[in-house]
């Protein structure tokens, strides 16, 4: 019992070390060397433990491990791309060929079908990227610069103000309009503007349609402020640069 469990371990830590593979955009050699180091780590595995565990259980208590493992690691993790779910594969391949090759006994037969699982390992790997990959990967491309060029571009003439020097016994409050436009895409709807200070107080509009013009209004009160300031404002909207920083500085007196 313990020599199943410890197989079963033994390939969860292996994907587990070898799951920054997925990651790889040179997909096709990431997947065969996913398959190299399954196909190895079975033949080692099931060699090892034969007089404890018989090749076939091994086997599929190996190809248990990898299949739930990255069951629960699309689900509750990452979402699954085509190019993950062809490593995947390939790991699963490799474990199968790992079996296949120590169910062998003439090493002429094990060279061959070695040579041979490599061979589909490559095509399964190159066709399935060249089939699906590929195809998927430029249409998910397209639709990304298609909902850019949709979301809207918040554009301002200037993110910068400085108020100057402020009479805080001869001045009341001073405002500051920066003017914006919503230069593309759909309706800009300006969810929040946050200040640094509550010596600040912000206006603006709630939507901006495309093409239109709008302002912030920022108003400072001298009286909460002592000599000299640089304060922060933070717009937060549907736009394609979601958080834009505003800032304002003076000095009151």
């Amino acid at each position: 019992m313990k020599s199943k469990v410890l197989i079963f371990v033994v390939f969860i830590l292996l994907d587990i070390v070898f799951s920054p593979l997925r990651a790889i955009q040179a997909f096709v050699w990431s997947e065969i060397l996913s398959f190299v180091v399954f196909f190895v780590a079975t033949v080692w595995l099931i060699s090892k433990f034969n007089n404890k565990v018989p090749a076939k259980q091994s086997f599929l208590i190996a190809f248990l491990a990898v299949f739930l493992f990255n069951f629960v690691f699309s689900v509750f993790t990452f979402p699954n791309t085509i190019g993950s779910i062809f490593n995947v594969v390939l790991r699963l391949l490799g474990i199968v060929a790992g079996y296949g090759f120590v169910c062998m006994f003439d090493s002429r037969r094990k060279v061959i079908y070695t040579i041979v699982c490599f061979v589909v390992a490559f095509l399964v790997s190159f066709f399935g990227n060249k089939l699906l990959h590929e195809p998927i990967q430029n249409v998910i491309m397209e639709n990304i610069a298609k909902r850019d060029n949709e979301q809207p571009t918040l554009s301002f003439e200037t993110t910068s103000h400085s108020f100057g020097k402020i009479d805080k016994n001869t001045t009341d409050n001073v405002s500051f309009d920066f003017k914006f436009a919503n230069v593309n895409g759909l309706p800009l709807v300006i969810e929040k503007v946050d200040v640094s200070c509550d010596c600040l107080t912000a206006t603006y509009p709630d939507t901006v349609d495309r093409g239109m013009a709008g302002v912030i209004r920022i108003t400072i009160d001298p009286k909460k402020v002592e000599g000299r300031f640089e304060k922060s404002i933070f717009v937060k909207s549907n736009a394609l640069q979601d958080v834009v920083l505003l800032k304002v500085d003076g000095e009151v007196e």
